[in-house]
């Protein structure tokens, strides 16, 4: 039997894999897994797909033109993943199984796999009860109805009040994981008004985090 293909053949589930691996080795220190350049190319590749999948993703935009340049972004930015993957990361010493696992790529053979995370992101739904209160509700995006998959401590929740829109997990400085949903937020009366950004993962029992979602936003009543 073949091992199954770690990268993810669906467009929005290549989103997200691409998405949390970029985040991943950024978070480990990725000019110290690889050279430099090869890391800067990596998101500049990245960016550029992500600019283009978003165009898709917006009905105005989307055309068999935007679709293209979309498939043709993605060729590029899968093969050079693959080639990255296999020439510095699979065999790294300086990266651990679990943050192997954490990004999504393959762990060498020699080595024992822990039991994975749920990688496909939470879905979520936002209430604004009362004033400078923020609710953020999570459920299993399989199924629309469990707020767990089976399996997952809960959901870990990053989140950052700022003054601008951003696609960086970086900048979302908080962090909570919350076994029951809804997620409360609660702010004083001062930030009414302002964006608080957040990003929803899976957590599970071993404290081994899955992929994010995007990066999410809504207004603080």
């Amino acid at each position: 039997m073949s091992r199954p293909d770690y990268v993810p053949s669906r467009e929005e589930d290549f989103f997200y894999w691409a998405f949390n691996l970029k985040t991943r080795l950024t978070e480990f220190g990725a000019e110290d897994l690889m050279p430099p350049p090869v890391y800067h190319e990596l998101m500049r590749i990245g960016d550029d797909y992500e600019k283009k999948f978003a165009v898709t993703e917006n009905p105005e935009t989307r055309t068999a033109v935007t679709i293209k340049a979309r498939q043709e972004s993605r060729v590029v930015y899968e093969k050079y993943i693959r080639d990255m993957v296999q020439s510095f990361l699979v065999k790294n010493p300086k990266l651990t199984d679990a943050q192997r696992i954490a990004a999504g790529i393959p762990v060498h053979k020699t080595t024992h796999t822990p039991a994975p995370v749920n990688n496909i992101p939470p879905g979520y739904k936002v209430r604004l009860p009362a004033p400078g209160v923020v609710e953020i509700s999570f459920f299993n995006a399989e199924n629309n109805k469990t707020a767990k998959p089976e399996g997952q401590h809960g959901a870990k929740i990053n989140w950052a009040v700022l003054d601008h829109p951003t696609n960086d997990l970086r900048e979302l400085v908080n962090s909570a994981t919350d076994t029951h949903t809804p997620y409360v937020l609660k702010f004083e009366g001062t930030e009414s008004g302002k964006t608080v950004y957040f990003a929803l993962r899976w957590v599970n029992t071993r404290e081994e985090e899955g992929y994010s979602s995007k990066i999410y936003s809504s207004i603080i009543p």
